[in-house]
């Protein structure tokens, strides 16, 4: 269903819905996605 690591999926999902911490945001949320 999802890949590996969604980071890019992640990335395009926390763009289109807070641009104000998407830095914060991907960083945090692709790490946790990943299992890292």
């Amino acid at each position: 269903m999802m890949p590996a690591c969604p980071s890019m999926v992640n990335l395009n999902l926390t763009v289109s819905t807070r641009p104000q911490v998407v830095g914060a945001s991907t960083n945090t949320e692709s790490k946790s996605i990943c299992g890292l």
